[in-house]
């Protein structure tokens, strides 16, 4: 969803990124001398597989208490970053609210963002981390950069003939997004295959947290209660052989692709599935009389009635009101209330 707020928007075309622990705390460092507002971390890919709503996608978590650090030595002059449409500062070409979100989202919603810098290696990257590696450490286990496709790890995993990630075949987002929004599907959770996750904190320590150590529940974790997480860096997993884990990857995305709309501009499940009640959020919303109901360009998915779907040209405002019209009317019908499975990104 876009914001026209103070916000820089960072893309990377990175991929099988190694960096050392040392260069994890300079880049931060230096990230924090060269920030003037909270960064956003994006992957510009030909096909973007990144929605800023996405359930399964988080790099960064929206800062209140660290969001800019000012120095005798900024990077960018005020006079030039409030004039120019564009301006060259670090060694960077930055784009003034030119870039759109909507080139950037799965939903292909958004307007411009203020700021738009293209990175092409690691020491450019800007406040936050998006790495995107695979690396088999042995038999079993994997340990994954955040920026990882997560619907990838589920078909590389199941084609290696290993269990306990075959449901995330499908799913949009990245492997650190999964692990902060504790992604599952068909009786699978990622939390179950999680051997450790690497952090960074707000103060450019980097940690490596053991799975006893977290806590994980339906659509929950740890790293969400975190005040100074700034970005989750890369898990480790380490799941099971299994000879037919192929097969039954194969089959949870035939599933998928008969129940979801895939094809379309979603970011995925809108609202978790409420406890206590024996019916789903989409089984709720249908009942509701709302499948296929639209507003503006946001519509219900007429596949999936927790799915919704930018129809072509809707914007966050459309999204928005439909998500909270959704809400109202079961809330009115059934008096039961939905809790969105996505997270807002919204301006400091």
């Amino acid at each position: 969803m876009g914001f026209t707020s103070k916000m820089f928007v960072v893309s990377s075309p990175i991929s099988d990124v190694k960096t050392s622990n040392h260069d994890y705390k300079t880049l931060f460092k230096t990230a924090r001398q060269c920030q003037q507002h909270q960064m956003v971390v994006l992957r510009r890919n030909k096909h973007p597989q990144i929605s800023l709503y996405a359930s399964h996608y988080h790099i960064m978590k929206p800062r209140h208490k660290a969001t800019t650090t000012t120095t005798t030595t900024t990077c960018i002059l005020k006079e030039e970053r409030d004039s120019s449409p564009s301006f060259t500062s670090c060694g960077l070409k930055f784009i003034r609210g030119k870039k759109l979100l909507s080139e950037l989202s799965t939903w292909r919603i958004g307007g411009p963002c203020n700021y738009f810098v293209q990175v092409s290696d690691r020491t450019q990257l800007l406040s936050a981390i998006r790495i995107d590696f695979f690396e088999e450490v042995k038999s079993g286990i994997y340990r994954v950069g955040s920026g990882y496709p997560f619907n990838q790890l589920g078909v590389r995993c199941s084609n290696d003939g290993f269990t306990g990630l075959e449901f995330a075949s499908g799913v949009p987002g990245s492997v650190g997004g999964g692990a902060y929004m504790n992604a599952g599907a068909n009786g699978q959770e990622i939390s179950d295959v999680i051997s450790s996750v690497e952090i960074l904190q707000t103060d450019g320590r980097l940690e490596t947290i053991n799975q006893n150590d977290l806590a994980f529940s339906y659509r929950k974790s740890s790293f969400q209660d975190m005040e100074d997480l700034a970005a989750i860096v890369a898990v480790t997993f380490k799941i099971k052989p299994f000879p037919l884990a192929r097969e039954q990857q194969k089959a949870y995305l035939t599933k998928r692709r008969l129940s979801q709309p895939l094809g379309e501009r979603s970011a995925g499940s809108v609202f978790k599935n409420p406890e206590g009640v024996g019916v789903s959020a989409g089984e709720l919303i249908e009942k509701a009389g709302l499948k296929g109901f639209r507003l503006g360009n946001a519509k219900i998915s007429e596949v999936h009635a927790n799915f919704f779907i930018n129809c072509g040209g809707s914007t966050s405002k459309d999204m928005i009101e439909l998500i909270n019209l959704v809400k109202e009317k079961v809330k009115d019908k059934f008096n039961v209330e939905l809790i969105e499975e996505i997270q807002y990104v919204s301006p400091i």
